[in-house]
């Protein structure tokens, strides 16, 4: 990380533009999750038999090739779809903890690997094209009843959601977001502190990030973007969570009657989508 914050330093010394569109660059390649244990493989391995179970189909956004995985209802009769929606540098597999008890409640399960993600094609992900892709993976399985996203899955579900571009994500579509940040500003500034940005530079590379939505960073904000909505919204997150704090979890509680907050303790950032208490909170919820 040093040599990094080296090269940014020289970037800035002669260009704080160029300094900035090197940050996004850097921001938009999601590196491949480290495993670095036998239980860690283990995990991999089941998640990714679960995922094979799957009927697998491919969509064509914005010159990717998105992977989706469809799970039928095994109940007796149907309830809905229920969208999986992964965070950064994950895949669709990592999701699949659940696909069995939604299933057998009567739901249909979809799931897909974002660009530059697990078996969908591309290298670099900008945020836009992740919002799209949800937007079109919702518009081929829907209407979408419910969706189950973590970490950065909550912010693209969101901008999703208020896109208004899919009939398929609605007033009743009910969001379940695990361990997810609620301002991009958050993810933005952790970012640029780890690299060492000045803050002409951290300001370049976060316009650059928001720009293709028209607006600001600050309005980036999920209590800005769900006010008002009747969409219900349940906020799952382990307090020892270091990855995105858990007050992000806090503030989503903030937006009022809609919300319900589930506080877990000692699940971390990503062992809450498998530890058995993340489960059944998520269960729960549904």
């Amino acid at each position: 990380m040093e040599r990094i914050q080296r090269l940014f330093r020289l970037l800035e010394s002669a260009n704080p533009q160029i300094a900035g569109r090197a940050a996004l660059t850097l921001f938009t390649y999601p590196m491949a999750p480290v495993i670095r244990t036998e239980a860690e493989r283990r995990l991999v391995r089941k998640a990714q038999a679960k995922l094979a179970e799957a009927e697998r189909a491919d969509l064509r956004v914005r010159g990717f090739r998105i992977a989706t995985y469809f799970f039928a209802h095994t109940a007796a009769q149907r309830q809905g779809t229920a969208l999986l929606v992964h965070g950064w540098t994950s895949t669709a597999a990592f999701m699949t903890a659940t696909v069995d008890q939604l299933r057998a409640r009567g739901f249909d399960v979809v799931a897909f690997d974002m660009p530059a993600h697990g078996n969908s094609t591309g290298r670099r992900a900008l945020l836009m094209d992740c919002v799209l892709t949800m937007l079109a993976v919702a518009n081929r399985y829907g209407p979408i009843d419910r969706v189950i996203a973590h970490s950065f899955g909550g912010p693209v579900s969101t901008l999703a959601l208020v896109s208004e571009l899919s009939p398929a994500l609605s007033e009743t579509t009910h969001l379940l977001f695990i361990a997810s940040p609620n301002r991009l500003a958050d993810v933005t500034e952790d970012f640029a502190r780890a690299l060492g940005l000045s803050p002409d530079v951290q300001q370049v590379f976060e316009e650059l990030l928001v720009e293709p939505f028209g607006g600001d960073l600050g309005a980036m904000d999920a209590n800005v973007l769900l006010a008002g909505l009747p969409n219900r919204l349940t906020i799952i997150h382990s307090t020892d969570d270091h990855e995105v704090r858990f007050d992000a979890a806090e503030r989503f509680a903030k937006l009022g009657g809609n919300v319900a907050l589930q506080q877990l303790e000692g699940l971390g950032h990503r062992r809450i989508l498998h530890a058995q208490p993340g489960v059944e909170a998520v269960l729960a919820a549904v």
